[in-house]
Formats: structure tokens, C-alpha cells, sequence
């Protein structure tokens, strides 16, 4: 019976839509009468057409309606869930395309039953068959290390054989000859008919100096300098200061340490960070002028808008504006004119990105038109 409803609206209506469904688009080519019907599941939201239809045909309330709409809409989910088509009296089939999107296709001809593609199993990364490849052996490049491979003995005592050997060849001999050392008395040298004993050197006296006397004097004079020496430095030490005016070693500069001048200048430091301060406050509140006027400019300046529909109340314009934005669009009610309210899928400032997506919607069936405000 609903199926009959909608033949009904549609021949009067472009477009019927069947709550938490979809809706059915009437499309009129220009320059005939032939009309195309097509199907849009994103538009769901009850626009009150149907409802009321049912309840002026049958004479019950809108709650009853609703019920019978849930019905025909839970007995057309039943069947697409098992990828069958729906009939819809009058007007064609429903049914899912591959992606799960609910399609229409006009007339009497049945679409087949769309079977959703089967997803090859992964192949496996692994081949069972494939043997595991064996490291090459290790290459021996001592040739005593490779015989005793070779022959199945240790390598490491091969190795171990191979050191003691040159660190034997490496050592020095402990039989090496050592210097002697002869002790004891000079030879004598040998001369015909006899030894002759070696030279003894006896020590020279000491020369007498030329005042006739010995070292004696040469100590006194030298122990009279010492004390001497060490007189003067004494005194030097218990007159340092004194010492060390002489040689201008007392001449240390001298620290002033001015305390109104470090104040003035802690005060000028101060003095320019609150002047700097001040500036980056006014160019801050300076830039965030400049941003919020660029922000009202460009809200301001939407000039294209790809109208959903019009409406002559405003409770039903806002609700249909929510519909909207949950199917994804940035839909809003942008101007009322003579007493109906119109909504946009999305505004635009530029006409060609307008226009574009305009093209794009018509592609879908989607009825929309491009006002400029």
C-alpha cells in the first residue's frame, strides 16, 4: 500500500522521502516529459510529506503512520539483507550495489542478486618446501689449523701447540754469554827475563797558597759573606713594606664601588622591559584584531550557495539543516525571503569550486541548484 503512496506523490512531488530510509528523486529532462526516478539514502529525515499523506488517505493519527512506514521499511531492509531485490509496485526495484549502497532501477525488468566479492586468502609469506639455507663453513687460513681439520682433530689445541712454538722461536737463549768481570790485581806484563810490577801513583801535596798560608783565610772570608747575607735578610723581611716601596710593589689600584650609579642602571634596564613589554602587548592586541577581522571577513564573504530546499517554517528548516550535517554535509539556513527559509548543503566564495561541486551532486542524483547571495 505505501508503495502505492509513493507512485502517488512522486507524480506531484520531486521528491518523496521514506523516513530512516532514503528518499525517491524525480528527474525531468529538458525539452520532454519523460520522467527518470532514481534513489538518494542519504536523505532519511522525516520531511512530513509521507506521514501526512498516509494519515489524510487512511484517516489515522501520525504516530499510526509511522509505524506502518517502520513496517515497510524493516519488511525492504529484510530483503536487501540477503542481497534480494525489492519490488516496488508501479515504479521498479531496490536493491544493493557491491559497495552496500541502495540503488533503484526503474521498470519491470528484476536486477540480479549482487553476491559480495570473496577476498583471496592471504598468500603466506613462509614456503614449507623452501629448506633452510646453511651457513658456508668457516674458512681456516693457518694451514696448521686446517690440517688438524682436516685430520678431525681440536682446532683449538692445533692453535694452542702452534703459539707455544713461536713463542718458544721468539724467545731469547739463556745460554747467551754473559760479560765477565775480572777482579783482583792488574797483570803484570809480561818482558824478557821477568815480570815488571805496575806503576802505584801517590797522591800530590797540596800547593801552598801565595800568602804563604793555607785555606783557612778563603773559609773566614767566605762565612763573614753568609752572615752578612743573611743579616740583610732579615732585616728585608721585617721590613717588607718598606721593601716593596722601593720597588713599586705597593701601587695596587684602587675599587670604587658606586652604588647610585648601579641603582641607575638597574632602574634603566627596568624602565625598558616595561616599555618593550608595553609594545608586545599593543602588537598583540593589534594582531588579534587583524585575525578576528579576518575571520568575520571570510565568514562574510560566502557569496554561493548549493540550496537543499525551502521551507515555509522555521522548526522544519532547522531539523533539516541537522540531517544534513549528520549525513556529512556543512548545510545552514542562509537566508529568509517572503516567509520561506531556505537551506544550503555548503556555501562558497569562489563560483567555480561552487559550480564544481554542484556538477558533482547532479552526478549522484542529487537535486540542488547555485544561488548567489
Amino acid at each position: 500500500m505505501i508503495n502505492k503512496y509513493i507512485a502517488e506523490l512522486l507524480k506531484t512531488n520531486t521528491r518523496v522521502i521514506v523516513p530512516d530510509f532514503g528518499a525517491f528523486m524525480v528527474k525531468t529532462t529538458a525539452g520532454s516529459d519523460d520522467k527518470q526516478i532514481s534513489f538518494n539514502d542519504f536523505l532519511k529525515y522525516n520531511d512530513g510529506l509521507l506521514v501526512n499523506f498516509i494519515t489524510k488517505t487512511e484517516s489515522i493519527s501520525k504516530e499510526d503512520a509511522q509505524k506502518k512506514i517502520k513496517t515497510y521499511v524493516d519488511a525492504i531492509n529484510k530483503e536487501l539483507k540477503v542481497n534480494q531485490p525489492y519490488k516496488v509496485d508501479g515504479l521498479g526495484y531496490l536493491y544493493k550495489d557491491p559497495r552496500g549502497s541502495v540503488r533503484f532501477k526503474a521498470g519491470e525488468d528484476k536486477p540480479e542478486a549482487v553476491e559480495k566479492p570473496k577476498s583471496e586468502p592471504a598468500k603466506s609469506a613462509v614456503t614449507l618446501d623452501e629448506k633452510p639455507k646453511v651457513a658456508d663453513p668457516v674458512k681456516v687460513e693457518n694451514p696448521v689449523v686446517k690440517k688438524a681439520v682436516e685430520l678431525g682433530k681440536p682446532t683449538t689445541q692445533v692453535q694452542g701447540a702452534t703459539l707455544n712454538d713461536k713463542l718458544s722461536q721468539s724467545k731469547p737463549s739463556t745460554t747467551d754469554a754473559k760479560p765477565q768481570v775480572k777482579t783482583g790485581t792488574p797483570e803484570t806484563k809480561k818482558v824478557a827475563g821477568g815480570s815488571v810490577p805496575p806503576k802505584q801513583t801517590t797522591p800530590k801535596a797540596a800547593k801552598p797558597t801565595a800568602s804563604g798560608g793555607n785555606k783557612s783565610g778563603g773559609i773566614i772570608i767566605t762565612a763573614a759573606i753568609v752572615v752578612v747575607l743573611g743579616a740583610a735578610a732579615i732585616i728585608g723581611y721585617l721590613n717588607l713594606d718598606t721593601v716593596k716601596g722601593w720597588f713599586g710593589m705597593n701601587d695596587k689600584p684602587a675599587v670604587m664601588v658606586d652604588s647610585a650609579a648601579i641603582k641607575a642602571n638597574q632602574h634603566r634596564l627596568d624602565s625598558l622591559k616595561r616599555v618593550q613589554f608595553v609594545k608586545d602587548s599593543i602588537e598583540q592586541v593589534k594582531q588579534d584584531s587583524i585575525n578576528k577581522a579576518e575571520e568575520l571577513k571570510a565568514k562574510n564573504q560566502k557569496k554561493y550557495y548549493l540550496v537543499a530546499g525551502s521551507f515555509k517554517t522555521k522548526k522544519y528548516a532547522e531539523k533539516f539543516v541537522e540531517g544534513l550535517r549528520a549525513d556529512g554535509y556543512n548545510a545552514e539556513i542562509f537566508m529568509e525571503r517572503r516567509g520561506f527559509y531556505r537551506v544550503s548543503y555548503n556555501g562558497y566564495v569562489d563560483r567555480q569550486e561552487a559550480f564544481n561541486e554542484y556538477r558533482k551532486m547532479k552526478e549522484k542524483n542529487i537535486e540542488v541548484w547555485v544561488l548567489r547571495y
